[in-house]
């Protein structure tokens, strides 16, 4: 069972290895190695170390995070509203590397 942070943690290490050319605003101390690895560990033990109503906790939270995170999207997308309108110049900001 694996935490999102985890997850996050272990996908930069993968992205430095397989896609190096891509630029990046955000560097940390000591590499792209030591502290994503060292982050996805300390994750993973809090994980394997939490009673089972924590992690029963954990879930339902999550859940409910998922579902109020799906239910505001819908009715805020701007695809799903196109009446909706967005200055292309905030988009593009965005989406800058």
């Amino acid at each position: 069972m694996a935490s999102v942070l985890e997850l996050v943690n272990i996908g930069v290490i993968i992205l430095r290895i397989k896609r190096p050319e891509i630029p990046r605003k955000f560097k940390v101390p000591l590499g792209p190695y030591i502290f994503p690895g060292l982050g996805a560990l300390m994750s993973a033990g809090l994980i394997i170390t939490a009673t089972p109503a924590t992690l029963l906790r954990l879930f339902i939270w999550m859940a409910l995070g998922v579902v109020l995170y799906f239910c505001y999207g819908r009715t805020h997308s701007v695809i799903n509203n196109p009446h909706r309108q967005v200055k292309t110049s905030e988009i593009e900001d965005d989406f800058k590397l």
